[in-house]
């Protein structure tokens, strides 16, 4: 659902707040009639109001850009709306919208005739490899986001405009780790609009429930990958893209469960623990779980009881 001024009073707040980024004397170096501008440690950002279509109108295979040292731009629209269009299609851009484009690249963001105004903020970087990374995500999650204004991607940006208008970095390391924050938490963002918390967990419990009625068995990530008909790399990249952990940690981690729970609640041997909840042999089950817990099964049964 997208977000309005209206729904969400948490906008008008985040417009107010990046306008408090802009300190007098970032305003006298950075102020025009259309809005304000920053710049710092090769990181730009500005905040803007456009009303005149005539007058904003960017196509990213025009800028002055090289392409061997793509830029990045970041546009979130705090009120009235603009447009953004590439191969997939044209989207309007209304209040809690975002766009993310790789420059020189095939698309055209502008102020259309419908609208009487656009105010956003934005930022402008150049960074080859978080360019590739952005470029990569798109190409499943799209360019255009709806993004709430009390997110951690939003936050982040926030980092960013505070340090192009308050100089607070002290050199270009300090510029790299802020941008690599943005780049986690863009990465986040897209992989939950792919994979919602939904479909995450319908897939670990479906995972939970087939381990847990086969805990005595030898299962292997193959066994998981033939249920679903993919082969065992397939399988694993596509567990470890919707969850963000692999089949086989999963796995361990249900069997440890199992055991912790049987040290607490049984007085089983630990070879018993061990051939029923799928692992080679005591030996085995201690060098696993003292892996985990930093310490024995039987000196966790001791602790623990």
């Amino acid at each position: 659902m997208r977000i309005s001024a209206r729904q969400s009073p948490h906008l008008a707040e985040l417009a107010r707040s990046v306008e408090a980024l802009w300190t007098p004397a970032a305003r006298r170096e950075g102020t025009r009639p259309d809005g304000a501008y920053a710049f710092h440690q090769n990181i730009y950002a500005g905040i803007e109001t456009r009303t005149d279509p005539k007058t904003y109108h960017w196509d990213g295979l025009t800028r002055r850009s090289d392409a061997t040292h793509p830029q990045i731009v970041f546009q979130y629209t705090l009120d009235g709306c603009g447009e953004y269009a590439d191969a997939s299609g044209t989207r309007r851009l209304e209040p809690g919208m975002a766009f993310a484009a790789v420059i020189p690249g095939p698309h055209r963001y502008y102020l259309p005739a419908s609208s009487a105004r656009w105010r956003f903020f934005w930022i402008m970087f150049q960074h080859d490899y978080i360019a590739r990374r952005i470029a990569a995500r798109q190409k499943d999650a799209g360019a255009v986001w709806n993004i709430d204004p009390e997110s951690l991607l939003v936050a982040t940006s926030l980092r960013l405009i505070e340090s192009a208008t308050r100089k607070t970095l002290h050199d270009p390391l300090d510029a790299e780790r802020l941008l690599f924050e943005f780049l986690i938490e863009y990465e986040r963002f897209g992989h939950a609009l792919l994979h919602p918390v939904d479909a995450r967990e319908k897939l670990l419990a479906d995972v939970r429930g087939f381990v847990t009625s086969h805990l005595a068995d030898q299962l292997d990530v193959a066994k998981l990958a033939a249920r679903h008909q993919m082969s065992r790399s397939a399988y694993t990249h596509f567990f470890v893209d919707r969850t963000g952990k692999s089949p086989a940690a999963f796995v361990t981690e249900l069997r440890l469960d199992e055991v912790s729970r049987r040290l607490l609640q049984t007085d089983q041997t630990l070879q018993t623990i061990a051939h029923d909840t799928g692992f080679a042999d005591a030996n085995h089950l201690c060098k696993v779980f003292r892996r985990k817990y930093h310490l024995s099964p039987g000196a966790f049964r001791k602790q623990m009881r």
